[in-house]
């Protein structure tokens, strides 16, 4: 029910959102893949929405095109459209929600913001430890010790909340193995509330 000038001219505007007016002549099948999907989105703004539902918006998606609908998207958001995402991609999540669902086998496991299930679960910063066979027993049993928060999964142990302590820091980098310290992230979260194992 929009007027054919005013869907020219919105049709026009989308295009250029997602950088596709020179492609306003084209046909479908001669897009690519991440062309299409811009186009998928540019053709859900249309009738102007306050509410977009998304099923994982950039799959696919070279991280250019990715990085291009998520500015895009964050400029909608700060116009006020309301956006409910689902995703894997918890980077997407971060950038894009100011609240987020940890989801598993259908139930809700935490709800808030970003930054505030990071805080919680991982601390600022996660310390990750490639073990020995022959030390891992040693350095499970000194981390408990501590009292610190880890895991144990497949030759590799992660240490969250470990920055507030020079003893800690200095504990974990006595540990024989490969030692890495980065910044904690969502995606440290969804493992921690979910776990690493893979379910089908």
């Amino acid at each position: 029910d929009i007027p054919k000038e005013e869907a020219q001219r919105r049709s026009a505007e989308v295009l250029a959102l997602f950088e596709l007016q020179t492609k306003a002549n084209s046909n479908i099948r001669e897009l690519s893949g991440g062309m299409k999907r811009r186009l998928m989105l540019a053709r859900a703004l249309i009738n102007n929405p306050r509410i977009i539902v998304m099923d994982e918006p950039t799959v696919g998606l070279d991280p250019q095109a990715r990085h291009l609908v998520w500015r895009k998207l964050s400029e909608l958001k700060s116009q006020g459209v309301t956006q409910l995402l689902c995703t894997q991609n918890m980077e997407e999540a971060a950038v894009l929600c100011d609240r987020v669902a940890i989801m598993h086998q259908g139930r809700i496991l935490n709800i808030s913001a970003p930054k505030d299930l990071i805080q919680k679960y991982a601390g600022d910063m996660v310390w990750e430890i490639d073990v020995l066979p022959e030390t891992r027993d040693t350095i499970v049993r000194e981390l408990q010790s501590y009292k610190l928060e880890f895991e144990d999964f497949d030759g590799r142990i992660h240490v969250f909340h470990a920055d507030s302590d020079e003893r800690i820091k200095g504990l974990i980098v006595s540990f024989p193995g490969k030692v890495r310290r980065r910044t904690a992230t969502l995606e440290d979260v969804f493992l921690r509330l979910t776990g690493r194992s893979l379910i089908e």
